[in-house]
């Protein structure tokens, strides 16, 4: 089965294509009302807490996706948010439509309903919906917690389908059975285990393990203060509605991963909810929406900070971006909405109020965008991989060594207390971000101004000016 390509995002090149994640594989979308357990029951089949769960109705909002291997079949999960075909709101539109894109591209919908509520608490037009997908559609009746209350499943199969199963998330009663079913089904549909194509990757090794080393994803995350445009950037790059935008703070509340392909390499563009400034709050979703996003970060490769051009640098925005710079990550600063800041501000004046207010970051590259038009979008990934590659840029021994004699002899180091410090040499130990070991006789008495030049001159020789360095000291003995 080939690769579900979609649209090339508005103002990109046409080398950017994003898709499913492993796309070849069956797609299973839970839908059903707000609040009947379709998250709760998604993270019991993946096995770990990937989607925002609270026992409240509309926490959940945009698609999220997972894979999950059971009986030899593997398969793409697909949760969504609350179906609400009254759309009584702007927002519950969106994310009833969230949920309507999600069906069409499943190749089996999972209808969750709550058991406890019973039968005439379903919404007949969405059952009138999900007979209508053309789509098979298996029944799930969740919140049944045990064998004593499979009692209230009776009532459900009047409903006439022709699937129904009975689950709990919170137990795991009957999520082996469902699973079963699951696997059964997309067997009888021609998925499962090739073992042709099994032998062949056996006497293949060695070139599968070059192609999954060439295979390696970029993980890009958008982060910022709420309400700046990072979900109007997100479909721009992708050039769907694949995640909701709206004018209300907010709106975001979970991580959302999309997998794309730009120019042949593999990204994965993340969503945020908006980042504040720590202090009181009384919202629980707000909290944990914020923790989420700082969560994030730790697995982001490069950042995307955006900010509001029409407002400028906040004390809002230094945090956000001093969380992504204690975790050492490559940056990209994106000005958005400048199609209306550019009628009143200009860029030196931007540029001087990162540097005034974010001095800490004034290394990082500062695009000029506009999310909602497209302006100056094409030059994101480029840039993203651009800083990728120098924080992965790795240098022998010999020449670091080298190039620090050069650097010593440029400035040599203080004496401290009438003792020469000595540096006896220099070697990386990682990547990402860059990070080296310097050893020398007195280590703690080496000034940070000394360490700051260092990480200047390393930077500058080795093409690492946009990106973090991480220097290490380490006494040795000579």
């Amino acid at each position: 089965m080939p690769l579900r390509r979609y649209p090339v995002g508005a103002g990109l090149k046409p080398a950017l294509q994003f898709f499913m994640p492993q796309s070849n594989l069956p797609i299973v979308a839970f839908v059903g009302l707000p609040n009947v357990g379709k998250s709760s029951l998604f993270n019991r089949l993946l096995g770990r807490k990937k989607a925002l769960v609270q026992d409240r109705p509309g926490v959940t909002r945009d698609r999220q996706w997972g894979d999950l291997l059971w009986d030899s079949v593997s398969m793409t999960l697909l949760d969504t948010g609350g179906l609400d075909l009254h759309k009584k709101n702007r927002l519950q539109a969106k994310i009833s439509q969230q949920s309507q894109e999600a069906s069409t591209q499943a190749d089996l919908v999972c209808l969750v309903v709550d058991g406890r509520a019973g039968v005439d608490a379903i919404d007949q037009a969405l059952l009138s919906f999900a007979r209508k997908m053309g789509k098979p559609v298996f029944l799930v009746v969740s919140k049944i917690d045990s064998s004593r209350e499979e009692i209230l499943v009776s009532d459900f199969y009047s409903l006439g389908f022709e699937h129904v199963f009975h689950v709990s998330a919170e137990t795991g009663h009957g999520v082996g059975s469902f699973l079963d079913a699951l696997s059964r089904f997309f067997k009888e549909k021609g998925y499962g285990p090739n073992l042709k194509e099994e032998e062949e990757k056996e006497n293949d090794d060695d070139d599968e393990k070059e192609e999954e080393k060439g295979d390696e994803k970029t993980h890009v995350a958008i982060v910022g203060r709420p309400n700046v445009g990072k979900s109007t950037l997100t479909n721009r790059l992708l050039g769907e509605e694949r995640v909701i935008a709206d004018e209300m703070p907010g709106t975001t509340t979970d991580s959302v991963d999309v997998l794309l392909d730009f120019e042949g390499k593999k990204m994965v563009l993340i969503d945020t909810a908006g980042i504040r400034k720590r202090g009181p709050t009384k919202e629980f979703l707000e909290k944990v929406s914020v923790l989420k996003s700082l969560k994030t970060l730790d697995r982001a490769d490069v950042c995307l900070l955006l900010l509001d051009g029409t407002i400028g640098v906040t004390e809002q925005d230094a945090h956000v971006a001093g969380e992504a710079f204690g975790r050492m990550k490559p940056m990209v600063i994106l000005v958005n909405k400048w199609d209306e800041a550019s009628k009143t501000k200009d860029r030196e004046s931007i540029k001087n109020d990162i540097q005034r207010k974010m001095a800490f970051v004034s290394h990082c590259p500062v695009l000029f965008i506009s999310a909602q038009t497209g302006k100056n979008c094409d030059k994101i990934f480029p840039t993203v991989l651009r800083l990728n590659a120098q924080s992965g840029l790795r240098v022998g021994t010999g020449a670091l060594n080298k190039a620090f004699e050069k650097i010593m002899g440029g400035h040599p180091l203080p004496v401290y207390r009438g003792k020469n410090i000595k540096i006896y040499y220099i070697t990386q130990i990682s990547v990402h971000p860059p990070t080296f070991v310097i050893f020398a006789n007195e280590p703690k008495h080496i000034h940070f101004s000394y360490q700051r030049y260092i990480i200047n001159r390393l930077s500058e020789i080795f093409g690492f000016g946009e990106v973090p360095l991480r220097v290490l000291y380490r006494k040795k003995r000579h």
